[in-house]
């Protein structure tokens, strides 16, 4: 579920920094807001949306590994005889 929530898109666009925000502009907007220089507030934003997606990543893999320990202890624990 972890995993599934990291990789799903962001799509909001408030941010004015990502392409959901220039997907629901138009031509002559677009050029109106490509006249000042936002590469710096671009570059900030899409770094913070990377790093909260590869925490996330990195969280749902610890998260399997973890349970795929625990079913190999179930695993070898139940293959011994009593």
């Amino acid at each position: 579920m972890l995993l599934l929530c990291a990789v799903r898109p962001h799509t909001g666009g408030t941010d004015r920094a990502s392409w959901p925000h220039w997907a629901h502009l138009t031509p002559d907007q677009i050029r109106h807001q490509l006249a000042d220089d936002r590469r710096p507030h671009q570059i900030r934003v899409l770094s913070a949306l990377a790093a909260r997606k590869y925490t996330r990543i990195r969280w749902a893999v610890d998260c399997i590994l973890t349970g795929l320990a625990h079913l190999a202890a179930a695993a070898t624990l139940t293959a011994l005889p009593l």
